[in-house]
């Protein structure tokens, strides 16, 4: 299957590009910026980075989304440790999933949050069961939701403190991002030369 095809409908049911910068005033998650705009402004970014991203309307699409990575990206063997995710790769019918910890030419993990003013997908302990990053395979598909996106890193940290209970805050917070991003909001991006899908669905 050709790579164009798999990402035809980037951007089809979102905004323009995103302006360069967005605004200071800016508050999330209950942020009075249009949610529509920060998916633009955070498809755009990550995408800018190096990732690929696709928009999934619902289940059945996800499913057939994965299908296509799969055939893609040659992948023999997928390791997923969320048992939601489990049920979607049994669901597509085409691999049993694995444990995280396992060799693997995939991983397929949830999220935190997405971060548009960065295009990054903030991951945690949580997610990656305690792995590091580095020691996931180079293709790493990610599950994401609108609901999830937030503008900005800052508002993301406050958002997770929020969340959890002080002795239950998740460990090894970081963010994906593609190969051409850059670190300089968040030190502990994790983008190196790792190979990032995002399905978002609502």
């Amino acid at each position: 299957m050709a790579q164009s095809s798999l990402f035809s409908k980037i951007f089809s049911s979102l905004l323009p590009k995103a302006p360069e910068k967005t605004s200071e005033a800016s508050a999330a998650p209950k942020s009075a910026v249009n949610p529509a705009h920060l998916e633009a402004i955070f498809a755009d970014r990550f995408v800018a980075a190096g990732g690929k991203f696709i928009f999934c309307e619902d289940r059945e699409e996800v499913i057939k989304t994965l299908q296509d990575i799969i055939a893609e990206e040659l992948i023999e063997t997928l390791s997923c440790n969320d048992t939601y995710l489990q049920t979607l790769v049994r669901e597509a019918g085409i691999i049993q999933p694995t444990d995280l910890s396992k060799n693997a030419d995939a991983a397929f993990i949830t999220c935190e949050l997405l971060i548009a003013s960065n295009g990054g997908i903030m991951v945690t302990a949580n997610q990656t069961y305690h792995i590091k990053i580095q020691n996931l395979p180079n293709t790493i598909i990610v599950l994401g939701k609108t609901s999830q996106i937030i503008d900005k890193l800052n508002n993301a940290l406050t958002h997770i403190k929020a969340k959890y209970p002080p002795k239950e805050i998740p460990s090894m917070i970081t963010t994906l991002k593609g190969p051409k991003g850059d670190g300089l909001e968040d030190p502990n991006s994790a983008f190196s030369t790792k190979n990032i899908y995002l399905l978002l669905t609502v």
